[in-house]
């Protein structure tokens, strides 16, 4: 009975050793597989205005980003009174408005007129296949960047149509 008592503590002992040996250490760790760069998705979106009295402007923008926040892009303006204003903007898009069903990006445009080049501030309102570009009085920020004077008081008017990106008069 002692040598069954002996023998069967020399087993139990060898099982409980194999258990720890096996499944008591922590797993090995494999090495890292390097990540490759993820795409950049992006999406872009074109519209544009005409009037017979020859006034046009175009707008492009790119969205890229998480949910399509970083804007980049361009805008056109040519009223047919007023000069020229174009150049290329940068900034962000805010979500959805729900009650709106718009989202409004805030840009910094880099707008050349006359041989000049200001960097201004824009705001654009775009959604259900239109565009509202913010127009107002504009003040220096004392360094040569113009931002809106008041802010809650912008037109959104003209009213920009969403068109496709290969349009040739979106430039």
């Amino acid at each position: 009975m002692q040598q069954f008592k002996f023998i069967g503590g020399i087993i139990l002992t060898a099982v409980v050793l194999f258990l720890v040996i096996r499944y008591g250490r922590p797993p090995q760790m494999e090495q890292p597989v390097p990540l490759s760069p993820v795409p950049q998705e992006s999406r872009e979106l074109c519209y544009i205005w005409n009037t017979e009295a020859g006034d046009h402007a175009t707008l492009r923008m790119t969205f890229t980003g998480t949910g399509g926040s970083v804007v980049a892009g361009s805008f056109d303006f040519n009223p047919a009174e007023k000069d020229r204003k174009r150049g290329p903007f940068e900034g962000t898009a805010g979500p959805v408005d729900p009650k709106a069903m718009a989202r409004t990006a805030h840009l910094w445009w880099h707008a050349s007129a006359e041989g000049m080049t200001n960097t201004e501030e824009l705001s654009v309102i775009f959604g259900d296949g239109t565009a509202g570009v913010g127009f107002g009085e504009m003040k220096d920020r004392g360094d040569g960047t113009y931002v809106y004077a008041s802010p809650d008081k912008l037109s959104y008017e003209p009213t920009l149509q969403q068109t496709d990106c290969g349009d040739p008069a979106v430039k």
